[in-house]
């Protein structure tokens, strides 16, 4: 059966080079354009498999680098950050010298000028135990019927200033704007107060409970059972209460953003 026509290669030297052409780079390379191969300087033509020239796109070094920084960098850079410390320097400053001024002022202090943390610890005291006292202005709230003295010891002033100094730092870290920054400072003062009350009657309190129950087997070390159950109540409360308002201070951030 004849196939159909066969051309020589002898007599169309052209067409039988057509003919044995690779079709996928005929269909690729239209036969109607004209092509410039540049060869390289070291000879190579730059084909490909499939005997084209490629040629490679210039690329941008700059925003490949920043493409790759931005692939490589930390999650935590990209979320939400606190203000940084350096801006928060000058307000920790005014914060550790108000400190200081009112340790130095409490050495100096009696019990009436005391009178605005004893009056009211002793007052809670008296209602979780059910004692009454008499103020002695040089000795203190007695009460007769646990006998024990509420004194400036006992006021919880060191606490009230640790309370304040914790408030301040977590406040101003957490604040963007100066005013709110420097509001933090006198708000961290006041809301220092209340807990300290609350946390010296406890202290009061649990003291008072110990002692009663271990003034026959630790006469001794009375002293000692008292200074301990003050030293971990008033460290628990202060790391407790450092942990709340962190807490809260970073839900009210992120709520305030998403809003």
């Amino acid at each position: 059966m004849n196939d159909g026509p066969k051309v020589k290669s002898s007599m169309y030297p052209e067409a039988a080079k057509v003919c044995h052409t690779n079709e996928r780079e005929a269909a690729v390379v239209p036969a109607t354009c004209n092509v410039a191969l540049l060869s390289d300087e070291g000879g190579s033509d730059g084909r490909t498999e499939d005997g084209l020239r490629t040629s490679a796109m210039p690329r941008n070094p700059k925003t490949e680098t920043n493409k790759t920084e931005h692939k490589q960098m930390p999650v935590g850079n990209r979320l939400s950050k606190t203000v940084p410390t350096s801006k928060n320097i000058p307000y920790y400053l005014t914060a550790a010298g108000i400190f200081i001024s009112l340790k130095f002022g409490f050495k100096l202090a009696d019990n009436n000028d005391l009178i605005f943390l004893l009056e009211p610890t002793n007052k809670l005291v008296g209602l979780l135990t059910g004692s009454h006292s008499a103020y002695l202005p040089d000795d203190g709230f007695y009460h007769d019927k646990l006998n024990i003295l509420i004194d400036k010891s006992c006021s919880g002033f060191n606490f009230l200033i640790l309370c304040f100094l914790v408030f301040t730092y977590s406040g101003v870290k957490h604040s963007d704007k100066s005013l709110h920054k420097i509001l933090t400072v006198p708000t961290a003062l006041l809301a220092a107060y209340p807990l300290t009350i609350f946390v010296t009657a406890s202290r009061i309190f649990v003291s008072v409970v110990v002692q009663n129950q271990t003034r026959f087997f630790l006469t001794s070390l009375q002293h000692l059972i008292h200074e301990a159950v003050g030293v971990i109540t008033n460290l628990s409360f202060l790391v407790l209460s450092y942990y709340l308002i962190e807490k809260f201070l970073i839900n009210r951030r992120h709520n305030a953003k998403l809003a």
